[in-house]
């Protein structure tokens, strides 16, 4: 996700399906259908892309979404893998 941000994308879809291990065992991200580009710290995206499992309370409200949208989503994901 660090590298990511980094690079000013944003992800948007963290989810368990999008998520892989490789043969070592690091978790890797695939699926980058849903990515902004290019997207400055001040920008919001409006558009509805992410899965409702894990959809930030601020994309129900309407009022955008930006970087934080990933951490959001990455909270719900490792909250649902620890009730497992």
């Amino acid at each position: 996700m660090e590298c990511l941000h980094k690079n000013f994308f944003v992800y948007r879809d963290i989810k368990p399906k999008n998520i892989l291990l490789d043969h070592e065992g690091h978790a890797e991200i695939w699926d980058f259908e849903f990515v902004k580009p290019d997207m400055d710290v001040n920008e919001f995206a409006y558009s509805f892309c992410e899965s409702p499992e894990y959809m930030p309370p601020e994309k129900l409200l309407k009022c955008g979404n930006s970087y934080p949208v990933d951490y959001y989503c990455l909270g719900a994901l490792l909250y649902e893998v620890t009730l497992s």
